[in-house]
């Protein structure tokens, strides 16, 4: 009867595991899409006077690279609890005698390219820290 429970206790585990690991999922693209917003508004502000911007504009270019710095650190924290949840799950399949997560991350990594999504958001958020960099030094020259 024991032994009962603690596999009941472990498969609610996954279940909620897993659930935290699509909620999770779902954040990373919905912050993608806030924190796209907020740059399209700010360059739908300043767009005309991009390469000779007012003082205000670039408080609000500031604003925008800020934007992009959270939304980088925002990334870093959503992939350390989705690499938990993840990490949690094997070791309860390997408990059960399963194996979804642990076969469904070998075959996503089997596919060609194997491009991961913590990369394409890493390097979408720093083309946006770039581009501003770029916008700035242009004002600058």
């Amino acid at each position: 009867m024991e032994k009962s429970a603690d596999r009941n206790t472990l498969e609610w585990e996954y279940r909620e595991a897993n659930e935290w690991w699509r909620a999770i999922s779902r954040m990373h693209r919905t912050d993608m899409t806030f924190f796209t917003a907020v740059q399209a508004g700010v360059l739908g502000i300043i767009r005309e006077n991009l390469l000779d911007m007012s003082a205000g504009h670039v408080v609000l270019s500031m604003i925008a690279f800020a934007a992009a710095i959270i939304a980088i650190l925002n990334e870093i924290r959503l992939y350390a609890y989705l690499t938990a949840f993840r990490d949690r799950g094997k070791e309860i399949e390997e408990e059960l005698g399963m194996s979804l997560i642990k076969d469904g991350i070998a075959r996503a990594k089997a596919s060609k390219p194997d491009i991961r999504r913590k990369h394409i958001y890493f390097a979408y958020y720093g083309l946006l820290l770039a581009a501003w960099l770029v916008i700035w030094v242009v004002n600058l020259c």
